[in-house]
């Protein structure tokens, strides 16, 4: 499709305004519309001018509320793959040595505690434990070999 050269910042001067995206099928049919009454507008007023015409094809397109187009477009999202390796290493890490130190600490201040408390305190954190690895566990379940 080969606009007419005044159209050429279509782009700009029709949505420069304008809060979102059209859709790339709405925009076609946006500039389709908007050769036809730039056209119809050259037609109707030729000692116009060029310029003219494609300032009330504008205007037009303002107050006739963007044509009934719709400007509230997102792309799609592309999923990128994850990279299992770091996950599985830093998993790891909590694993062997982060969450391993803390449960000792926690465990030996149990075993050496009357206080009820410090039982509950480790009981938590085996729950902590137990439950991150059932929820790597779940969050993984679906993953494409």
């Amino acid at each position: 499709m080969s606009l007419p050269h005044i159209m050429k910042n279509a782009a700009v001067d029709l949505t420069s305004t304008i809060n979102g995206r059209f859709a790339p099928a709405d925009w076609q049919q946006i500039l389709e519309r908007a050769e036809q009454k730039f056209q119809y507008n050259l037609q109707a007023a030729p000692e116009a001018g060029d310029v003219a015409a494609w300032q009330e094809v504008v205007r037009d397109f303002y107050l006739d509320h963007y044509w009934g187009f719709k400007p509230g477009y997102r792309a799609p999202k592309i999923a990128k793959p994850r990279n299992l390796g770091v996950q599985f290493i830093w998993m790891a890490f909590n694993a062997l040595c982060s969450i391993k130190v803390v449960v000792l600490w926690f465990g030996q201040i149990y075993s050496r505690s009357d206080e009820p408390f410090d039982k509950w305190i480790f009981l938590g954190l085996i729950f902590l434990v137990v439950s991150n690895f059932v929820f790597f566990l779940w969050r993984n379940h679906a993953h494409p070999d």
